[in-house]
């Protein structure tokens, strides 16, 4: 109920979010503090049977915790949790020093007592309040110790106060950790709640495209009922979701990043608009899925600025070579416009260039350069990876056709010849073993 992450919304203001944690806690906290004294007494009586204020102090926690309880329950006012919280806790605390030192500081009650004191850090209530009750509580059980007389020195006593100092020392330093976890918690919810859900929406947006993707999958496993393609489905099914986890995983990484206090506003526009981009490609990719098993594909053309769209497909397939020794070389000869379906196009490209990360060894490269000729607007794809094997080049734009990766739907370069004909355009490709692979489009402008 403390440390765990959990669904609710936090407070306004970090006193408030405490206050409602301690108001969740009470329950809990008070129905454990009814009984939880009450089997000690007759142990009280027979071990101190001279200070009978040990006993009354039980008493009075167990009534305390049933009076908290009862005003939590009937009552509702501002910072309920907090004050009746702090009231529960600073009983306890006190009691707990005083009867320890009624008990003489008898080694039984000082385990009780070092219990009781590694309670406060993890109490849902402002560092202030518990280094105070802390130091109201020692200060207690020594001005009670000082009156009924300090016990003699023996190994059990020494023992007993070695461990009473630790658990001030070790307490003191996780109250201040936890009361700072505490604080970046809240700020880092805040934050992402200042941001008007937006990052929620996104997600929620992400794991539609999962369950659309999913369904996918199983209406193709129903349709294709050939036995040979059998085994594929479900290789196909695992590969849409792997398709989708790399914009998922940017999508949390710029999460994480728009959280961060220390990201400017300006920063935090520049994520927004990343997450923007990598939705649209879960979207465009759920939808690739549903035009293939419907048995087409549709495309929206628009006008596209040819040099600002080169820009977007750098900033798309970078992450694809990042931290591979593999060059990546984006380049645009043509800085006119042109008609086509921009997240379409950039699926097909996305495709190509996905095979060739997944192939392209520390020291290759791979190029995208942009032309036009004559009607058309020509983007030639190549690289000098190991080229396509001889045993799918026939094949290679039908679907389920996939070689050498343990991820993949198989569907990628079917889908791409599909959206470049849409397009009225074509796809061809050159390759030789050990020297690359060249790919080139043409549609027209």
């Amino acid at each position: 109920m403390i440390f765990f992450e959990d669904q609710r919304r936090p407070g306004e203001t970090f006193l408030r979010d405490l206050d409602e944690q301690c108001d969740r806690l009470l329950p809990f906290a008070t129905c454990l503090g009814i009984v939880v004294w009450l089997p000690y007494i007759t142990l009280d009586s027979h071990l101190h049977p001279g200070q009978p204020a040990i006993v009354w102090l039980r008493l009075g926690f167990s009534a305390l915790s049933a009076i908290c309880l009862l005003i939590r329950a009937l009552f509702s006012f501002p910072f309920r949790g907090l004050v009746v919280g702090t009231l529960f806790l600073s009983y306890l605390q006190i009691s707990c020093g005083i009867l320890t030192g009624l008990a003489s500081a008898d080694p039984i009650y000082v385990g009780g007592y070092v219990f009781v004191i590694m309670i406060l850090p993890v109490t849902p209530v402002p560092r202030s309040i518990l280094i105070s009750l802390l130091a109201i509580s020692v200060g207690s059980f020594v001005l009670t110790l000082s009156l009924v007389g300090f016990p003699a020195e023996s190994m059990r006593t020494a023992y007993s106060r070695s461990d009473l100092i630790a658990s001030l020392v070790v307490s003191s330093f996780l109250i201040y950790a936890v009361g700072s976890w505490r604080m970046r918690s809240w700020t880092r919810s805040r934050l992402l709640l200042e941001a008007g859900d937006r990052e929620a929406e996104l997600r929620a947006k992400a794991e539609s495209g999962f369950r659309d993707a999913e369904a996918l999958a199983r209406q193709l496993q129903q349709k294709l009922g050939e036995k040979e393609k059998m085994a594929a489905i479900g290789d196909m099914a695992a590969g849409i979701v792997h398709d989708l986890k790399n914009p998922v995983s940017v999508i949390q990484g710029a999460v994480e990043m728009a959280c961060d206090p220390l990201t400017t506003q300006d920063e935090r526009g520049r994520l927004h608009a990343m997450v923007d981009a990598e939705t649209e490609r879960i979207l465009s990719l759920v939808q690739d899925l549903l035009d293939f098993s419907r048995g087409g594909v549709q495309v929206s053309k628009e006008p596209v600025q040819v040099d600002q769209y080169i820009s977007r497909v750098r900033t798309a397939i970078g992450p694809l070579f990042e931290g591979r020794d593999v060059q990546c070389r984006v380049t645009c000869q043509y800085p006119g416009e042109a008609r086509f379906d921009p997240n379409r196009f950039l699926r097909v490209i996305m495709n190509i260039s996905a095979n060739a990360a997944d192939v392209l060894r520390s020291g290759g490269h791979f190029d995208i350069d942009v032309c036009r000729n004559n009607g058309s607007l020509r983007f030639t794809l190549s690289d000098n990876g190991p080229g396509i094997p001889e045993s799918i080049r026939a094949t290679l734009f039908e679907p389920f056709i996939t070689h050498g990766k343990s991820n993949g739907t198989g569907l990628g370069m079917a889908i791409a010849k599909s959206m470049v004909e849409a397009h009225g355009g074509v796809i061809k490709f050159e390759t030789e073993t050990g020297k690359g692979t060249q790919f080139t489009i043409e549609v027209p402008v």
